[in-house]
């Protein structure tokens, strides 16, 4: 009986959300692109494949520094690619729970969530665990000030800004969202003098430019607000908010001739410029001028007549909102209009597949061609609701797909590995695997795939010399040793080695529970039963009385002469067993066994009351 784990790929991490603010000044920032640390709001995400390989497999290297239990991080991060935002935050919810020790990024990753949910008071205690192990890390200082920010702790997150801002190299996000909390208390004196030191700093920044102008503006200190504003037009002409609030302050001052001269260099770059159309037609009304007037009028109502991208665009707002019946109808409008927008249409699917409405989520995704920018993101996310939906042969022809656009994509690869493991096409998994290796002979990931493909078609000995494979290309590829260590253990060659091979594991994974066990079942096996009991019983606490890790420490315990608790530890396994419905056949043959020694002890002690875990 080989004890496995569970396979993953790392998933990219999670870009900084853009934080919910009371004041126009964040809804500023989310329109000047790139000007901005944070992301521009819901972009397509690079999209990765999060695979999760139930009890008979083994996790990735490259999550060798997490615990076991970030599967749900994994799935989380799954669903969170997807949109899927209540998923995600159920999964970072229950990562956070079982981990012993606090995990900055995961913290942050569903303080995050919880922004976007409104749950800002769970969020500041989220970013409280993620900054006690990392209480220098910037962006979770600057996510943590707009927390309280937006709980209304203004005097406390202004420190936290204060104390960004004498980083290095320079955040100017801190001043800008600084300059922003004072704006939305009214104090522009202060908003001023933040965003006039960041220009000391950094005197091409667009966005300091333009919010300086709007507080000057503000204070009625038009000449100077132009000034600024002035100042951002000319490195960035083209940008829509920018136009709007330097026409804006010109009228204000009535400087006619100005506001025209600008037009016109907007009608350069594009004739039929719709705001530029649209100031020229007004200003040639107030000028009796009714033949211009009309004529720019006219050329301003046609460029606004096709609504296809404002409602993209508006759609995109809407998300970012959460108001998602909004979103769908502004999306659909979209897809009415143009039938090829891919875009539109895997937005459309992620709020369909996020409401439970799974096959409208497939046919808009079907329906994106292969010619089209979304086509790999579409294909992907098909296959993951089709999982779900256990249409496994399907799911496969979508990663097939990928692959027959994208080669190289290791990530879809390994997905199609767990798609086919799903179905148990075990010959066929490994058939893929073995072409996959004749071109990426040194990818210990793919070898070590190969040796958990082998395991489950029972050619254990094969199994093992992939996974020794493993270690020579990977020394510390921690699930190798941990697989190694068991193999060892199991046949009892070597014990020497596999204690030293697990315990190399348990340096980059501590907390571990299935490391433990192996540790624990190493130690049985070299008779240090105490201290392999010790060791089990805080195996089975990690991997929530998983029934193989319960197996071992009554067997530790029945060693031991202890039979009372053995038996205790023997009932728990058959309830936790029992109650499961997707057992690994690694779980079933522990069952059966647990179950004829119960039967045992119980024969060998008639006396012997034992109480099962309900009753205790």
């Amino acid at each position: 009986m080989k004890h496995t784990q569970k396979v993953v790929n790392r998933a990219v991490p999670m870009g900084r959300i853009s934080m919910i603010r009371r004041c126009f000044f964040a809804c500023g920032l989310l329109l000047l692109g790139g000007c901005a640390a944070q992301r521009a709001p819901l972009s397509p995400s690079d999209y990765s494949i999060d695979m999760r390989i139930e009890d008979s497999s083994l996790m990735d290297p490259e999550l060798e520094k997490e615990s076991s239990q970030l599967h749900h991080y994994l799935i989380g991060r799954l669903a969170l690619d997807n949109e899927d935002f209540e998923t995600a935050r159920k999964h970072f919810q229950e990562a956070s729970r079982l981990l012993d020790a606090p995990v900055p990024h995961l913290h942050a990753t569903l303080a995050e969530l919880y922004v976007r949910s409104g749950e800002l008071d769970k969020a500041k205690v989220e970013l409280q665990r993620a900054l006690e192990e990392k209480p220098e890390e910037k962006d979770y200082l600057l996510l943590y000030a707009g927390v309280l920010e937006s709980l209304g702790e203004s005097d406390s997150a202004i420190p936290v800004y204060q104390q960004l801002m004498k980083e290095e190299p320079l955040i100017p996000d801190a001043f800008l969202l600084l300059a922003g909390l004072y704006g939305g208390k009214d104090d522009y004196p202060s908003a001023i003098k933040v965003l006039e030191e960041l220009l000391q700093k950094q005197p091409s920044n667009a966005v300091a430019q333009l919010y300086l102008g709007r507080f000057l503006e503000a204070q009625g200190e038009y000449a100077q607000a132009e000034k600024y504003i002035s100042q951002a037009f000319e490195s960035q002409p083209s940008n829509e908010t920018i136009v709007k609030e330097l026409l804006r302050v010109i009228l204000k001052q009535e400087k006619y001739d100005e506001a025209k001269a600008v037009c016109e260099k907007l009608l350069q770059s594009d004739p039929n410029h719709p705001l530029a159309r649209r100031v020229l037609g007004e200003l040639a009304i107030g000028e009796k001028k009714i033949d211009e007037a009309l004529e720019h009028l006219r050329v301003a109502e046609e460029q606004e007549g096709d609504s296809s991208a404002l409602r993209y665009r508006i759609a995109l707002l809407e998300l970012e909102k959460q108001n998602y019946r909004s979103a769908e109808r502004e999306l659909s409008f979209v897809i009415a209009q143009d039938p090829t927008h891919s875009e539109a249409r895997y937005y459309l699917a992620s709020i369909y597949a996020g409401s439970g409405r799974k096959q409208e989520a497939l046919s808009q995704l079907e329906a994106i061609q292969s010619d089209q920018p979304m086509y790999i993101k579409s294909r992907t996310f098909r296959a993951f609701l089709l999982r779900q939906e256990e249409r496994f042969d399907e799911a496969a022809q979508s990663v097939r797909e990928v692959l027959a656009v994208e080669p190289d994509n290791k990530s879809a690869l390994s997905y199609l590995i767990l798609l086919l493991r799903d179905s148990n096409q075990f010959e066929e998994a490994a058939d893929v695997l073995e072409d996959a290796l004749e071109y990426y002979p040194e990818d210990d990931k793919l070898t070590f795939q190969y040796g958990v493909v082998l395991h489950e078609m029972g050619k254990e000995g094969d199994s093992l010399e992939q996974m020794e494979r493993v270690l020579v290309l990977n020394p510390d590829n921690s699930d190798a040793l941990n697989f190694v260590a068991y193999a060892l253990a199991e046949s009892g060659d070597s014990l020497e080695r596999a204690e030293e091979l697990i315990r190399r594991a348990l340096e980059k994974r501590a907390y571990d529970g299935y490391y433990l066990d192996t540790l624990g079942w190493v130690l049985f096996k070299r008779g240090q039963y105490s201290e392999s009991q010790i060791t089990l019983e805080r195996a089975a606490a990690l991997t929530d009385d998983d029934v193989v890790v319960l197996e071992h420490l009554g067997t530790v315990l029945e060693k031991l002469e202890l039979f009372p608790e053995a038996a205790a530890v023997y009932q728990r396994a058959i309830e936790k067993g029992t109650a499961a419905h997707d057992a690994s056949d690694d779980q079933k043959e522990a069952l059966e066994q647990i179950r004829e020694r119960l039967e045992q002890i119980e024969e060998d002690h008639p006396d012997m009351v034992v109480q099962s875990a309900s009753e205790k």
